[in-house]
């Protein structure tokens, strides 16, 4: 099963040509997802409500893992609102 994560978040135009009087974009698609820019979104508001001691930030523990879980969960849940 494929995971549905809304595409890139911030597209860059990877060439811009002119064609028929008109102009025709590739678009580049790498990079951050949609799904990621919204668990960030999510992680950084989840982290400003819990107390995080610095003993444990960036060690993997079970609370931070909980957070980051937590975030792709509000992730999917805006994504699925959204119909992707």
């Amino acid at each position: 099963m494929t995971q549905k994560n809304g595409g890139s978040a911030f597209p860059m135009a990877a060439s811009i040509q002119k064609v028929d009087g008109g102009i025709a974009m590739t678009m580049q698609r790498d990079g951050m997802t949609l799904r990621d820019a919204f668990a960030l979104a999510a992680m950084e508001a989840l982290i400003s409500k819990i107390k995080l001691e610095s003993s444990f930030i960036g060690d993997g523990s079970a609370k931070e893992l909980a957070v980051a879980r937590g975030a792709y969960s509000y992730a999917d849940a805006m994504l699925e609102i959204r119909g992707e």
